[in-house]
């Protein structure tokens, strides 16, 4: 009969969680914004809001309305991360939040304190490059 392993603890008390869940759901608003903004930015020179009165200038407002399209892409990957972080802290699922999903270790606290919505410790980004995989390549389905 194959040994049961048991499930990583939480690296983290229960009440520095709570202060991490508002870090994150602070930062989860300020994406939110930040998205709903470039967005609208972008959609305002589609919708002639912003018409250029140069043929010079369309090229730029059309670099500009991608521009912004790229960041808020960028954004929703972010807030994907946050999200799935936040998940961690209140389910423990798929692994409790403040371990690495790739070594499932502790990711130290200056590391969460600079990305708080990190699932991968220093070793484990460092493996994630080295080997040219993604992010989702490196996570624990969940």
């Amino acid at each position: 009969m194959a040994k049961e392993s048991t499930p990583p603890k939480c690296p983290i008390k229960k009440d520095e969680l709570k202060k991490w869940r508002t870090t994150l759901a602070n930062k989860r608003r300020e994406i939110l914004e930040d998205i709903g903004s470039l967005e609208k930015s972008a959609m305002d020179i589609d919708d002639g809001h912003i018409a250029p009165t140069h043929q010079a200038d369309r090229g730029s407002d059309a670099d500009y309305q991608d521009t912004n399209l790229r960041l808020a892409e960028n954004e929703r990957v972010l807030l994907w991360q946050i999200e799935r972080a936040l998940i961690k802290i209140d389910t423990g699922e798929p692994v409790p939040y403040g371990l690495c999903e790739h070594t499932l270790k502790p990711i130290p606290k200056n590391r969460l304190s600079l990305l708080p919505w990190t699932p991968l410790s220093i070793d484990g980004a460092q493996y994630m490059e080295e080997n040219e995989l993604q992010l989702q390549d490196m996570l624990i389905d969940g």
